[in-house]
């Protein structure tokens, strides 16, 4: 008290300045600020599209964030977890982020680069070591680069042009090892490596075996690892892994009656098995775009430029739209729909998880009725 006595004049004067320029940045925060309640109107207003009819698919539950550089990040939820209505989405709700989770596993495999520990520029075998007597395809994919997986450019098929359904069940666990099998024993390349994308979910699964061969541990537990533990993503897990269908908080979509949950985990795995909420994927958003989750920023400018002059990076889509760049991934499987972008123009962070009862989960409006106007209203704001 003596301290304060003595220098309380000062004090006074500084407590004045800083109560100045606190009132003046709220002030102009304020004129540049949208009202949450536009958000929340787009929010609301939201009617998904789908590919075929609306009448054949009802939208259960939609979680949205939305955060700009300098706003408040905004978050809404509404809907309910499955068909029964059991629980509201709300913030602790895990919706599958499907192929959203090749963000994830990009990253995983650019750490590992950053360490020095995988070269992207070498033949993706020579981690692996499959032998052409259990795998006698494997040979002809000698050329076939990390990074020509991690582009959509490795002319590997997906596992869905093998033999593979003829044996297994969507619900079945499987092993790596046994989608190897199937991939390099049915499967011959589609073209040659490097000269052309097509997107195939079989080139990230690859890469989650790369990243458990290379570090020795599991894929779950370098996703808690080098992503979730250090972002503080705490609801965020490999589907039948880390947390099960049976979870409260795990929200279920449904495709002609067949529950997204049912499909296991390690079927889509590295390709498309993660749960998260938005919260934590807003978590994930801002620190890849800042290059947090890297050694050197350089390593997400590598990530986000377009392979080839194509859309498609390292594990990222880079879409120029008529609202200007958009970094993200979409993600569909079974009953959800997730969106994860980045508007390189607003510098905002849109994102979307929804799940769905019905037919059809291929939501196309998505951009044009959300996260386009959220775009105008944030450039609206400050004045462009």
């Amino acid at each position: 008290m003596k301290y304060v006595k003595k220098y309380s004049g000062r004090l006074w004067i500084i407590y004045i300045i800083i109560l100045i320029s606190l009132l003046q940045g709220c002030s102009k925060n304020d004129d540049n600020v949208p009202d949450n309640q536009v958000f929340q109107n787009l929010f609301d207003g939201f009617d998904p599209v789908y590919n075929y009819s609306s009448e054949e698919t009802e939208m259960l539950g939609h979680a949205s964030c939305i955060a700009a550089d300098g706003f408040t990040t905004w978050y809404s939820y509404s809907g309910v977890s499955d068909s029964l209505g059991s629980e509201a989405i709300n913030s602790n709700s895990m919706f599958r982020i499907a192929s959203a989770t090749k963000m994830f596993t990009s990253v995983m495999i650019l750490q590992l680069w950053e360490r020095g520990l995988i070269d992207l520029d070498t033949p993706f075998n020579n981690y692996l070591d499959l032998d052409t007597e259990e795998y006698p395809k494997i040979d002809k994919f000698r050329n076939a680069t990390v990074r020509h997986l991690l582009s959509h450019r490795s002319g590997l098929c997906n596992i869905s042009s093998t033999t593979f359904f003829d044996d297994y069940f969507y619900t079945d666990a499987i092993t790596q090892d046994i989608r190897m099998k199937y991939l390099f024993t049915d499967c011959d390349p589609e073209f040659t490596p490097g000269t052309l994308y097509a997107y195939r979910n079989s080139n990230f699964n690859v890469l989650g075996l790369i990243i458990e061969k290379v570090t020795g541990k599991s894929y779950q537990e370098v996703l808690e690892d080098e992503i979730c533990t250090p972002l503080n993503m705490s609801n965020t897990f490999l589907l039948d892994f880390g947390i099960t269908g049976d979870d409260n908080n795990v929200v279920h979509g449904y495709t002609m009656g067949f529950d997204g949950t049912d499909y296991h985990g390690s079927q889509a795995w590295a390709a498309g098995g993660i749960l998260s909420t938005v919260h934590d994927l807003y978590l994930f958003m801002y620190a890849l775009v800042n290059g947090d989750l890297f050694q050197d920023y350089s390593t997400f400018e590598l990530m986000s430029t377009p392979v080839d002059g194509g859309h498609y990076g390292l594990g990222l889509f880079i879409n120029q739209t008529p609202k200007g760049i958009l970094y993200g991934h979409s993600g569909a499987i079974f009953g959800y729909n997730t969106r994860l972008e980045y508007s390189l123009d607003a510098q905002a962070i849109i994102i979307s998880t929804m799940n769905f009862y019905g037919y059809d989960f291929m939501v196309t409006n998505w951009y044009d009725e959300y996260c386009y106007p959220v775009i105008d209203e944030i450039n609206k704001a400050r004045g462009k």
